[in-house]
């Protein structure tokens, strides 16, 4: 139970640290604002578009981060280590 309060932690810390870093108002705005300027009338389908890559790109790096945290600390052993 131990480690799984320690992997909750980790990935608490990594979620607060990522989304201070770059999911505050104005970065969040910023992005949308690059976007629209490409897409001016975006429409439902397109608008659901950029959400899932918003929230695909802040999955992949809080995995990417929290994974590496993990090899770093030795918890987690890629093949080319093993």
């Amino acid at each position: 139970m131990a480690e799984n309060l320690a992997l909750r932690a980790l990935i608490s810390q990594q979620t607060d640290a990522l989304v201070s870093e770059l999911y505050t108002d104005d970065k969040v705005n910023a992005r949308l604002q690059t976007w629209l300027a490409k897409v001016p009338d975006p429409g439902v389908a397109n608008t659901y578009s950029y959400l899932l890559s918003e929230s695909r790109d802040f999955s992949e790096e809080l995995l990417y981060r929290i994974l590496t945290k993990l090899v770093e600390d030795g918890s987690l052993k890629l093949k080319e280590q093993a």
